[in-house]
C-alpha cells in the first residue's frame, strides 16, 4: 500500500470528525509496510548468510580490476514490468512459467538505453534482482542484446530467502564492497 497524504483541503481544518475517519486512516496507516521496522526486526546477518557464497567469476581482466562494481536493481528501478497490457510499452515479450505463457509489458525508465552505456565504461555492472531468472534474463536480453553493457546477472538464487524476503547480500558479488555501489531508485507513483 502506497502512503498518501492527507488531502490539501484539511490542510487548514482544525476540527475533528466525529464519524471516526481519522481512526480509520490510523488504523490504515499501521497496515503499511515499515522498512525500519523489518529491518530491526531482521535476525544477524551472520545467522542468515551462507559463507563462502560468491556468484561472481573473480576479476581476471586488468581493465575490470581497476573498476568499481555498480549493482543495480532491475524491477521498478530500470524498469516497470506488468502481466496487464499498458499504455505505450517500450517492450513485450512472452514467458513461459509454470506451464502458461504470459505477455510481459515493460517500460524503461527514461533514458536507461544511454545510463547503460555510459556506466559501462567506468563500473562492472551487475544487474542483481530478486526476481526470477526464467523472466529476467529474457528482460535483459532485450535491454542489452549484445551483454556489452551488463557484465553480470544475478537472480533469485544469489539472494538470502529472510522471514519469506528475498535479500541482497553484497557478500555474493566476491567484491571489495568499499568499491562497490548499489542503485535503488524506485518508479515514481504515476510514472
Amino acid at each position: 500500500m502506497q502512503y498518501e497524504s492527507p488531502s490539501s483541503s484539511n490542510a487548514g481544518d482544525s476540527t475533528t470528525p466525529v464519524d471516526g475517519s481519522d481512526q480509520e486512516e490510523e488504523e490504515e496507516d499501521s497496515d503499511e509496510f515499515n522498512p525500519y521496522q523489518f529491518i530491526s526486526m531482521l535476525p544477524s546477518h551472520e545467522s542468515v548468510c551462507i559463507f563462502d557464497k560468491i556468484c561472481l567469476p573473480p576479476v581476471v581482466s586488468p581493465v575490470y580490476q581497476s573498476l568499481p562494481t555498480l549493482a543495480l536493481d532491475l524491477d521498478e528501478t530500470l524498469v516497470h514490468c506488468t502481466v496487464e497490457p499498458i499504455a505505450k510499452p517500450d517492450l513485450i515479450f512472452p514467458v513461459a512459467f509454470n506451464n502458461q505463457v504470459y505477455q510481459v509489458y515493460v517500460r524503461k525508465r527514461p533514458y536507461l538505453d544511454y545510463f547503460l552505456e555510459t556506466v559501462c565504461k567506468n563500473f562492472e555492472v551487475v544487474v542483481f534482482t530478486a526476481s526470477q531468472k526464467v523472466y529476467a534474463d529474457v528482460l535483459l536480453d532485450k535491454l542489452d542484446p549484445g551483454r556489452k553493457l551488463i557484465k553480470h546477472r544475478l537472480f533469485r538464487e544469489a539472494c538470502l530467502l529472510v522471514q519469506g524476503n528475498y535479500l541482497k547480500d553484497l557478500h555474493v558479488l566476491g567484491r571489495d564492497l568499499r568499491k562497490v555501489l548499489l542503485t535503488y531508485v524506485s518508479f515514481a507513483k504515476g510514472s
